[in-house]
Parts: C-alpha cells; structure tokens; sequence
C-alpha cells in the first residue's frame, strides 16, 4: 500500500511540475552530462568496475519546486555485483545547494554483494555488460525557507523505472519509490545539510532486497562567488539480506563557470566492503 501511494504521488506531482513549468514564465531549464566511474570488490574476490553516464533534464518552476528525469547509460565490467544498486551512490545527489539548482537523488544505495544478487543464473557473469540503466523521476518542493533560525526544508520524491535489463545485471526489473527531507543551513560562508530518507525497494525473484534508511549530510564553504568545496558523507542500512550497511566519504567541487554552466566533480572513498571502494565523477550543467 505504502508503495502504491509513493508511486502514484510521485507521478502526480511529477505531471503537476510539467504542467507548472510550462506555464511559470521565470521557469529554469536544465540539462546535465556526467561522467562517473566506481570501483570495488565488495566482499567478494572479483572487483568490479563500472561507468555511469548520465543525462539529466530537470526544470524548477519558479523558486519552491524542481523536478527532473535521469536516463543513464550503465557499463560494468562484470555481473557479480548488481549496478542497479551500487550505482545509486553515484548520481547527482549531495545534499548541497548546486550552483544550476539541479536536483538531488533521495537514498543513498551501493554494493550488493556476493551470491544471490543476481538474476544471471544463466549467463557468463564474469563478462562486461552495458545498456540502458533504470530511469529516475524526482520532485522536490520547499515546503519552509531558510531563516534567521530555521533551516530551508525540501521535501523530495523519487520513482526509479526499471528500464535496465535484469537478465544482464543491469537493474533489478522492478520500480523502487524513495522519499527523502532535507534539511539545509547557511551559516556565513557555510552551508551545512543533512537529509534523512528511506526507499521501498521492489521484490525480485531471486534477490533478497530490502527497503532501506539513508543519511546523508555534510558541509561546504562558498570561497567565491562561483566556487564550492564540500565535503559529503552518505550513509544507509543494508540493501540486501545478510549485508553490511553502505558508508561513503565524498569531496566534492562546485564551480559555475558561466552564467549558463555549472560543472560539478567529486572523489569518494567506501569506507566499508558493501560500498565501492573508489568512485569518482564529472557532470557538466547547462541552463537553458
């Protein structure tokens, strides 16, 4: 049941932002193009490579709601770990405000690992994959603005469509629906944030997927008009049954080069076996 409202919230409001945005006339278009790579073992003895290139469109309606639609394309250098999982601690979520104002993804997932995480029980999983990953739709709206006390809050959707291929490790064949707040404060030149969330995982045959809890938070100083620095932690309950818990320390820059682009690059360390070991990324913004 709980499921099913999420879905058909995150739908509605969805549709509401399309319609919205075609109507503000002080709308902002996005579009987005990453880079990012992992790398990690995650338990097992095979380690597993894998590069996410994302396409972001997003658009925010006057200065309360934003809304967007991710379509990644996935490469995984094997199937002993399950990309549409561990990937998720990529993407473009951090927390921080962007320069470009795109938004950010609820949860925080990474690492499945071991036997029983995948439904290739009948392919080679020791070759490369790659292909559509799982498209993902979110909205957010700020429900309270920032204060001489009180935090900005922002509430955010998210409906993961399972368009990866299952039967290649790309994705798990099944909708997930997060919801996440967010919490952030200036304080001078720092911002600081935090954003509790939890994600309903759908049921696939053969994997022991859970609903999980994340925690992200983290801090960043404006040392100019147009450079961030930040430093991100992210952090969730076990994704699958019988595995740890996943726990990444992120850095990440934030630069807007020009009016209309934003660029964004991070390094990020697991800190745990169920996390990827490495990760790094790159994501160029443009405003329409």
């Amino acid at each position: 049941m709980i499921k099913s409202i999420l879905k058909v919230a995150a739908v509605t409001i969805l549709a509401i932002g399309v319609t919205s945005a075609a109507e503000a006339a002080d709308q902002l278009f996005s579009v987005g193009l990453g880079f990012e790579f992992t790398s990690g073992s995650y338990g097992t003895p095979v380690r597993t490579d894998a590069v996410l290139v994302p396409v972001t469109v997003a658009v925010t309606p006057g200065d309360r709601a934003a809304f967007s639609v991710e379509i990644p394309w996935v490469r995984q250098s094997n199937s002993n770990v399950m990309a549409g999982q561990f990937l998720q601690m990529l993407g473009q979520q951090t927390g921080m405000a962007t320069v470009t104002g795109v938004m950010g993804t609820p949860g925080s997932g990474s690492g499945m690992t071991g036997s029983g995480t995948t439904s290739m029980t009948t392919r080679d999983t020791s070759k490369a994959q790659s292909g559509l990953g799982d498209i993902t739709l979110r909205a957010g709206y700020i429900i309270a603005k920032e204060g001489e006390i009180m935090p900005q809050i922002r509430p955010r959707l998210s409906l993961k469509i399972p368009t990866a291929d299952s039967d290649r490790g790309l994705g798990t064949g099944k909708f997930d629906e997060g919801f996440a707040v967010e919490f952030s404060k200036w304080f001078g030149d720092w911002q600081s944030f935090v954003e509790p969330g939890y994600t309903l995982q759908g049921k696939a045959s053969g994997l022991s997927l859970k609903n999980y809890f994340s925690l992200n938070g983290g801090v960043g100083y404006q040392l100019t008009d147009s450079f961030m620095p930040a430093l991100v932690i992210k952090s969730s309950t076990p994704l699958i049954e019988g595995a740890s818990g996943l726990l990444e320390a992120r850095l990440k820059l934030i630069y807007q080069a020009t009016s209309q682009v934003g660029i964004e690059g991070y390094a990020a360390k697991g800190m745990n076996s169920a996390t990827a070991d490495y990760s790094a990324g790159l994501t160029i913004y443009y405003d329409l």
